[in-house]
């Protein structure tokens, strides 16, 4: 039998004098197909956020185990299939459109493509515009750094 895609043993973790895990016990034991997708859901303040980030070890958790497909989540091989979108994302804001392209491309162990990257930056800059164009929420420090220009 295969190990576990993810398994939390007793997990716990606290902020303070709050607790926000308390004894979490998770086990999801199926073969993850290509293209499949796992998620929480519950009430905001349900700890779903802990959850995820002491899973991908963003956060460490105050006593437990975590496993990933058989491995200590710690070991960052044990996250290879694993991907995580973040409610809000806030890329660097020192980087240049292609310097953030380039760094996460060398993160998967990819060669950096300039030519992908150029096709790639305008479809950015017409998304973060649609996103001030519906008044959503950007940061204010990407209005005048370097994301809105391509190089």
């Amino acid at each position: 039998m295969n190990a576990a895609a993810i398994e939390m043993c007793e997990v716990r973790k606290g902020f303070g004098n709050a607790t926000v895990l308390d004894g979490v016990n998770l086990q999801v034991q199926v073969q993850v197909p290509v293209g499949s997708i796992f998620a929480l859901v519950g009430a905001n303040g349900a700890g779903k956020t802990t959850c995820i980030k002491s899973l991908l070890n963003f956060a460490l958790a105050d006593s437990g185990s975590i496993s990933l497909f058989g491995d200590d989540h710690r070991h960052s091989t044990s996250r290879a299939r694993l991907i995580f979108l973040p409610e809000r994302f806030l890329p660097p804001h020192h980087l240049t459109g292609f310097e953030f392209l380039d760094y996460m491309a060398r993160l998967h162990g990819n060669k950096p493509n300039r030519q992908r990257a150029d096709t790639l930056l305008p479809n950015l800059i017409l998304i973060l515009r649609h996103c001030v164009a519906q008044r959503a929420t950007i940061p204010k420090v990407w209005h005048k750094n370097s994301v809105w220009s391509p190089v």
